[in-house]
């Protein structure tokens, strides 16, 4: 609602992921862009990581050839207050890891490998946490431009192993973690280390208010459209897996 109050007041916006709730219509949303003809950007900011970019830059160039795997994971250990308690509730959020985390794996899936994401089976969407109306842990299965892609979620009270997307290529591999990367090809090694997640976001903000100046520079956070594409794959994975609706 305020993101629509927003573009009908043709105030460029950049809102935070998802820009709906997964069984939303943003049809009112995209009258008031198509009015005010706003800037409208959903930040991503896992988009701007470096490792990501990097691994970006070289899927673009071919540099891994074929991908034959890729997988991906979100596991998070909730300390008591890290989110508030309205993420829990069905009501309130419209569904739990899938939307919060998910959301991010399937758009970088969908960005990285060029391609609209196919939901082919998810499993285990069930609460873990006591007082949790959402699910806090699924097995997702998607096809993206003929990759398999997997993806892990999870929200536990236990310790868990860092997140880490991995990508195996015919002639290349990648490991990104949260604060490295590793991308080896038959060219040669590029890794690195990136030790303030804040910049993610600090990069975000740049890359939106340069095109709000019409001074473009780096990647762009996706559109109403892009995001659309994900929030369509969240949701059949809600209808096809779950009592969600």
């Amino acid at each position: 609602e305020q993101a629509t109050a927003l573009a009908a007041m043709e105030i460029p916006v950049l809102v935070e992921k998802p820009h709906r709730l997964p069984f939303e219509d943003a049809s009112e949303l995209r009258a008031a862009l198509r009015r005010g003809g706003s800037l409208f950007r959903v930040g991503l900011t896992t988009r701007f990581h470096p490792g990501i970019r990097r691994l970006k830059s070289a899927l673009d160039a071919g540099s891994l050839a074929e991908i034959i795997a890729y997988s991906d994971s979100y596991r998070v250990r909730l300390e008591p207050g890290t989110l508030s308690d309205w993420y829990f509730s069905r009501t309130a959020a419209g569904g739990g890891v899938v939307t919060t985390n998910g959301v991010h794996l399937i758009d970088r899936a969908c960005w990285l490998l060029g391609g609209r994401p196919e939901v082919e089976a998810a499993e285990g969407l069930v609460p873990l946490i006591a007082g949790h109306d959402v699910e806090d842990h699924a097995q997702v299965r998607l096809r993206v431009n003929r990759t398999e892609v997997q993806l892990s979620l999870l929200w536990t009270q236990f310790e868990t192993g860092p997140p880490e997307l991995s990508v195996i290529g015919r002639r290349g591999m990648a490991r990104v973690g949260f604060n490295s990367w590793r991308i080896e090809t038959e060219d040669g090694v590029d890794e690195g280390r990136s030790d303030m997640p804040g910049d993610a976001f600090v990069a975000q903000w740049r890359a939106f208010r340069g095109r709000f100046l019409d001074r473009p520079d780096g990647p762009d956070c996706p559109g109403l459209d892009t995001m659309e594409i994900t929030m369509q794959a969240i949701a059949d994975i809600y209808r096809r897996f779950t009592r969600y609706s």
